[in-house]
């Protein structure tokens, strides 16, 4: 009775050790999303979790655009790194961590970054573990200085007649429009009336 004891416990053991073991996260990404501005560097990091000098490695960095165009940037061994000749010098790949930076962000550049990456460890020639990731990153452009017009434009008004502000920028993406008086957020109300995208402001004198 005592030997079954034993031999149902190391069973259980086991089985708990080899289920640990391939749930275990080989690679983590920090962040699967980044918020980049053009013109800046952006590092798309990753973190490995595995010996490197006891695993062979094959993987890929590829970028699938908003339109659905799919290309692969990168093709990566342990002992080889091919970037595409049309981003040699727009991408810096990192050994032995395989990150990927991209040098100086443009509007090209967001979408999704997919990572694949095959895993074979020494001890376990044949098994290979497969580890895919997902980042997705977009392009702010910077918000140029607004400009501020007004319509009627000369510089007094008469009592009771009505006052267009209208509010603009050169650049900018994803741009928000708040009208303040006295540093005080304007609302919609008998005098005051908005345009949808905020950009125009119908003042009633």
């Amino acid at each position: 009775m005592e030997a079954t004891g034993r031999t149902a416990l190391y069973i259980c053991c086991s089985v708990l050790f080899i289920l640990t073991e391939v749930n275990s996260e080989l690679i983590h990404i920090p962040s699967l999303v980044h918020h980049g501005i053009e013109g800046e560097p952006l590092r798309l990091p990753v973190e490995t979790r595995f010996p490197l000098d006891k695993v062979e490695i094959q993987g890929t960095w590829s970028h699938t655009r908003p339109s659905g165009t799919r290309v692969t940037l990168v093709t990566f061994t342990k002992e080889a790194t091919i970037t595409d000749m049309m981003y040699r010098s727009h991408l810096h790949f990192s050994e032995p961590n395989i990150s990927l930076e991209i040098l100086e962000l443009n509007q090209e550049d967001e979408g999704d970054y997919h990572l694949n990456l095959n895993i074979e460890f020494h001890n376990k020639t044949g098994l290979v573990i497969k580890e895919e990731r997902t980042v997705h990153v977009t392009v702010d452009v910077p918000v140029s200085r607004p400009v501020i017009g007004k319509s009627p434009s000369y510089a007094v008004v008469e009592d009771k007649s009505n006052v267009t502000w209208t509010c603009s920028v050169k650049e900018g993406t994803k741009v928000v429009f708040q009208w303040l008086r006295d540093d005080i957020p304007l609302g919609p109300s008998d005098r005051y009336h908005f345009s949808q995208d905020n950009l125009h402001c119908l003042s009633v004198l």
